[in-house]
């Protein structure tokens, strides 16, 4: 029997018979609204042919060109779903391909290029806010492409320009967008100080994005000092820790799937079967220890391709494959070690004293092949540091003042000598003539000096630079905050070798021409310091090493050939050997060989303190953990004179206490008097150890985690061993050596012996402290009662 349901009419069919129909816009608009389940169906069909695409997209173009305003809220509707649908995120960009590779089809080129031109148009002007999402900025972006491209198509020109245009708004709109966003953002309170935040990374960094992030500042100033310095820390110390974290977690991941033995990362590089070998003490770097590569992984290395475990290096350090994490900072390492032996030098960080670092146990190290930690490290040190009396170009970094001010250690009218820079000669670093230039040259030569004028300044030729360049010098040497920046060969290095010159060369007359506020501060600066310092920092070693050959080209040969040469490197990775003896590790060895304690008698010096160290820490275990009274020497500094006076020695500071032998078996002769079996007696020594779980007992000392970044002193190779009588008597070791004194004692005798060891044991960690009357009503300690309850305890 046929059905009388009419059949369902299909998308396909839907969209052609409105296409052959040429409807106007209202009237296709008014289709669509009331058959708002089949444009749904339509727009999300997977089915559908390129050609039926392509018709689709050209109704709704038409829809769009619907100018009734009380209509634009269905448009707007229409417009939302078409950009959440797979024909905008994913088959609009196939089908452009398509249609620019194919000109068979019934619907043309440029036909389906305007309608999506009008489509994304109307996107912008209706819905600002869907304008902005990644698929309409990607469709704008693929769609200028195609205009591009395409060379036949008719009004191009018009066409690219409303594309154009259509960007430009999306672009406006994204970045007002942003704006609010961030002025919203920057009203959050930060959840700590970044201050007190650590350098060193900690283990919920690595396993954690952080919670609290804002973003750079593009547009408008910042609140205040603290929330610019804020926002650098954060954002710089999360780009340092970042690959470390998608390094781990892809271990994990990989792990958890049972890559046991071939895991390889794409984010990070892997060491298995490493092991902590020795412990060093190293004078540049403190305590080190000596890490070793497992052999056979060691000679799969290609050494030398690429960077690997380099000094300044953070590296992620675990036992139990990351359950639990040490941070350790690569110390010392030479590839040629590296590669012949498989060892190197780190140290070793971790939070809280109760991680050992496990020696001759296979581990796993996972270093970051994306950043380095060292050049992070001092940078987010310094962040920290900075105050506001002591934060330079604050009015221009963080309020953002766009007038730039004269230098303040020069006069308006100061007169720099440019000779070397002309002449192309070494600078003079002792020419103290206090005389202006002015008065010693002659205005016919302006080659030699010039003014805070620019007009006054030499010729590019003469200069030897182009009109940027001259610019760029003069900034320099006459603003307080300039920035110099250009693409690689433009002579940015030259150019700052140019200014480091001049400004050597004229350090002397800077000082002695400053006048107005800054005066005083600088004569008592001058008397203070009478050489000049500049500090170069350079981004790479290369760079830095390229910078330091330039300054010694130009300085006076005297200034390098003393004990102390006026050129410091910092760093000791320098591949220019001529540099060694410029490095700060050098300089540094000839001071310690003239000073008064050479190098094994610092090394003896932290032997001793270090023992001093392992002694204390000791102390406080044994303390913790066992059952110690502490001689009457090692309390009496925290008595009054009063009651301190009244302990003649340290027996009668035991005998008061009742635990001394005597006491003991004075407590013996008690239960014997007194007829009571050993049953009983096991009876109260259960009822007190019962108790005794029961009893929260006071802790000697805070069991708080060791401040962040503070490193964990390995002491485990000094020679040294805790004699607990030093510092009191051991409970434990007494009533070991009463049992040992003789075989005669009698089972019950042992079992009193013991009930004493524990009344004493639990007295020593309870005790209800008298208030300040209570004390001073005391005459005589010998006045209190000694009984101890078990009951009232």
């Amino acid at each position: 029997m046929a059905s009388n349901r009419p059949e369902k009419i299909q998308p396909v069919d839907f969209i052609e018979g409105l296409y052959k129909k040429n409807i106007k816009s209202e009237e296709l608009l008014e289709i669509f609204v009331k058959n708002m389940h089949m444009f749904q169906s339509s727009i999300y069909d997977k089915k559908l042919s390129d050609d039926s695409l392509s018709l689709l997209v050209h109704l709704i173009a038409r829809v769009c060109d619907c100018t009734k305003q009380k209509r634009n809220r269905e448009i707007c509707q229409l417009l939302k779903r078409l950009s959440e649908s797979p024909l905008f995120k994913n088959r609009s960009i196939t089908l452009l391909l398509g249609k620019t590779r194919n000109y068979s089809r019934d619907h043309s080129v440029q036909c389906l290029l305007s309608d999506y031109l009008t489509i994304l148009q109307e996107i912008n002007l209706r819905i600002p806010r869907l304008a902005t999402t990644p698929q309409v900025r990607r469709l704008v972006e693929h769609l200028k492409e195609q205009i591009s491209e395409c060379d036949d198509l008719e009004d191009k020109g018009m066409m690219i320009d409303i594309v154009m245009e259509t960007m430009k708004g999306i672009g406006h709109i994204a970045g007002e967008r942003s704006r609010a966003k961030q002025d919203a953002e920057d009203k959050f309170v930060p959840p700590d100080d970044f201050r007190t935040v650590s350098v060193i990374p900690e283990q919920n960094d690595i396993l954690n994005i952080p919670k609290f992030l804002r973003r750079n500042k593009v547009f408008g100033k910042y609140l205040n000092l603290d929330h610019y310095l804020d926002v650098q820390f954060r954002l710089y110390r999360e780009d340092c820790v970042s690959p470390l974290r998608d390094a781990l977690l892809e271990f994990k991941k990989k792990d958890k799937e049972n890559w046991k033995e071939n895991i390889r990362l794409e984010h990070g590089l892997l060491y298995k079967n490493v092991k902590v070998m020795k412990q060093i003490i190293s004078i540049e770097s403190g305590e080190v220890f000596e890490i070793k590569l497992d052999p056979e992984h060691r000679k799969r290395i290609n050494w030398g391709n690429g960077k690997r475990l380099i000094y300044g290096t953070l590296l992620l350090v675990s036992f139990d494959r990351f359950n639990s994490i040490f941070f350790a900072i690569v110390a010392e390492s030479e590839t040629k070690i590296l590669q012949k032996k498989g060892s190197f030098t780190v140290q070793v960080f971790r939070y809280g004293n109760k991680q050992k670092l496990p020696r001759n146990t296979d581990g796993i190290i996972i270093e970051s092949n994306s950043s380095y930690f060292e050049a992070y490290r001092h940078v987010l040190k310094a962040l920290q540091q900075i105050r506001e009396e002591t934060s330079p170009f604050t009015k221009y970094l963080v309020h953002c003042e766009n007038e730039v001010r004269f230098l303040s250690y020069i006069s308006k009218h100061h007169v720099y000598d440019l000779r070397p820079v002309i002449k192309n000669c070494r600078i003079d670093l002792d020419n103290t003539n206090r005389r202006t230039l002015r008065n010693t040259f002659p205005k016919q030569a302006p080659i030699n000096i010039a003014t805070l004028s620019e007009e006054d300044w030499p010729s590019t030729e003469m200069f030897g630079m182009d009109e940027s360049q001259r610019k760029a010098f003069i900034a320099a040497l006459t603003k307080e905050f300039v920035l110099i920046q250009g693409p690689p060969g433009t002579g940015k290095t030259y150019l700052a070798l140019q200014i480091a010159k001049t400004l050597l060369h004229n350090t002397n007359r800077l000082n002695m021409n400053s006048k107005g506020k800054d005066e005083k501060y600088t004569r008592n600066a001058r008397r203070i310091a009478t050489k000049p310092y500049m500090l170069v920092v350079c981004y790479t070693n290369h760079a830095l090493d390229q910078f330091v050959q330039g300054i010694i080209d130009f300085m006076p040969e005297t200034a390098l050939g003393s004990s102390y040469p006026e050129i410091v490197r910092f760093g000791s990775r320098s591949k220019n050997p001529k540099f060694e003896e410029l490095s700060i590790k050098n300089i540094r060895s000839r001071v310690r060989l003239k000073s008064q304690f050479p190098r094994d008698e610092v090394l003896k010096e932290a032997s001793k303190a270090k023992r001093k160290i392992k002694e204390i820490r000791e102390t406080i275990e044994a303390l913790k953990s066992k059952n110690i009274v502490l001689w009457f020497d090692e309390i009496k500094c925290v008595l009054t004179k009063k009651f301190a006076s009244q302990f003649g020695e340290k027996f009668v500071w035991l005998q008061w206490l009742n635990v001394s032998e005597q006491s003991w078996y004075e407590e013996v002769n008690k239960h014997y008097q007194n007829q009571q079996n050993d049953e009983a007696i096991k009876n109260l020594l259960g009822g007190f150890a019962a108790k005794l779980e029961a009893v929260e007992f006071v802790s000697l000392i805070s069991e708080k985690e060791t401040a962040y970044s503070v490193r964990y002193l390995e002491v485990d190779d000094v020679d040294f061993s805790l004699n607990t009588n030093t510092i009191g008597l051991d409970l434990d070791m007494q009533y070991e050596n009463e049992l040992h004194k003789t075989n005669k004692l009698e089972k019950k005798c042992k079992l009193i012996l013991r009930l004493e060891k524990e009344k004493a044991a639990r007295e020593l960690h309870y005790g209800k402290a008298m208030s300040e009357g209570q004390v001073k009503t005391i005459k005589s300690i010998w006045t209190l009662s000694k009984k101890r309850s078990l009951e009232s305890v």
